[in-house]
């Protein structure tokens, strides 16, 4: 009676594989590699007055970018600028994201978790200016509306989902494939010979027979993945090495969101720590597919204990100032490079004694390859509130993405 339990236990064993399986994990949301990096421009840096260009273009950000600029050192330093930026969203939950999610722009909240920006920067004054100081920020930025992705994603994804589609169909004709390779495996049939040996024992060893039954069924599992694969696998390579190789694109309507914090550290000292500004800004517009678009801001930042000379007095004064920027950025892009001008003027809010200002910039910048954007600006910058003078800008900024997967 025992002998014929135990029989009875192993030819169950032996079939759990085929009918008793537990219930499949959900499948992973398929990934490729995009090329996101189209000159992100970091908060942290608008914070510190240090940004190349101050109106944003609106960005699908990698997980994580780099910034490091050089200002007009003839690269005989390392950069005294730089800023670190990731998004939290893809690097903690990318994998909640489905293409539907990342492409249509059409759910708020999804909008947010997907590009949510965390962006910190440091800027530091070196021992040989009059005031040596450094100057870190903390910045966000997220996408209410981020546009919708380029229609020729759309269409690799379509291509993508008919070959999923028609492996489906020709399930019948895989499964003989799968069933034809397994039996001419080698370490299969070692493996069933030996589990079939135990079975014929009396009473066989329900150890080894559970650790064979386990074996083959992971051979079989990987033979069926690797039919599966193969059959529709020169077309999928295509389809992700076609995405990896086209620069990525939005169109339609955006609106980001932004904000943050500056501190200073006068004398390099902690000790001496004072919040140097914060401010909230919106950028916005509409992206047609042609070369050329035009992006806006709206901008208030508000400077604390800022020196300023009164306008009406002559006096060198201190305060607290509010400032609201409005400007507009015009942007050519083709392929991997970019041309763009900028203007944007200032304009003070809460102090007659200080006169407006304006910026204007040119910028040129080209991707050297995925995720790698090499950027140089030109133009005048913001005048001070106590100096007029030095408010030229020539910059090199150059930025590294990590992290370009996304569903597809």
């Amino acid at each position: 009676m025992k002998s014929n339990l135990l029989n009875l236990s192993a030819f169950l064993l032996m079939c759990c594989p085929v009918f008793a399986q537990d219930p499949a994990p959900p499948e992973p949301v398929a990934k490729t590699q995009y090329n996101l990096l189209n000159v992100p421009v970091s908060p942290a840096f608008i914070l510190l007055d240090a940004e190349p260009v101050t109106v944003e273009e609106p960005v699908s950000p990698t997980d994580f970018f780099a910034s490091l600029r050089n200002a007009t050192t003839g690269f005989t330093a390392f950069p005294n600028t730089y800023a670190l930026n990731f998004a939290p969203g893809w690097m903690f939950g990318g994998n909640k994201f489905t293409y539907e999610d990342f492409s249509s722009g059409k759910r708020m909240g999804q909008n947010i978790g997907q590009t949510t920006l965390i962006s910190m920067g440091i800027l530091t004054q070196s021992s040989t200016d009059t005031t040596a100081f450094t100057k870190a920020s903390l910045g966000f930025k997220f996408s209410l509306w981020p546009g919708k992705v380029d229609t020729e994603f759309g269409r690799l994804h379509e291509q993508r989902q008919s070959l999923l589609n028609k492996v489906g169909e020709l399930r019948d004709e895989l499964d003989e494939e799968i069933t034809a390779r397994t039996k001419k495996d080698p370490q299969h049939k070692k493996l069933t010979k030996k589990r079939d040996a135990e079975l014929r024992k009396d009473p066989p060893n329900m150890d080894l027979i559970q650790a064979w039954t386990d074996s083959l069924t992971q051979i079989e599992n990987a033979i069926a993945d690797e039919v599966v694969a193969g059959f529709a696998e020169a077309d999928m390579a295509e389809i992700r090495d076609t995405i990896a190789q086209m620069v990525f694109r939005r169109y339609g309507f955006f609106c980001d969101i932004a904000g943050g914090a500056a501190w200073r550290f006068p004398g390099n000292t902690i000790g001496n720590a004072g919040i140097d500004r914060f401010g909230f800004w919106t950028t916005f517009g509409y992206l047609t597919k042609k070369d050329i678009n035009i992006v806006a801001t709206a901008r208030l930042t508000n400077y604390q204990d800022q020196a300023f000379i009164d306008q009406e007095t002559g006096i060198l004064d201190e305060g607290n100032n509010l400032y609201f920027d409005a400007g507009a950025r015009l942007i050519y892009r083709r392929n991997r490079l970019g041309l763009s001008a900028e203007a944007v003027m200032r304009q003070p809010l809460n102090n007659s004694g200080v006169d407006g200002t304006s910026r204007a910039a040119f910028s040129l910048d080209y991707q050297l390859q995925e995720n790698r954007v090499l950027n140089f600006t030109f133009g005048k910058n913001f005048d001070g509130t106590v100096e007029k003078g030095g408010n030229l800008i020539a910059v090199v900024n150059f930025l590294m993405g990590f992290g370009g997967k996304r569903p597809y």
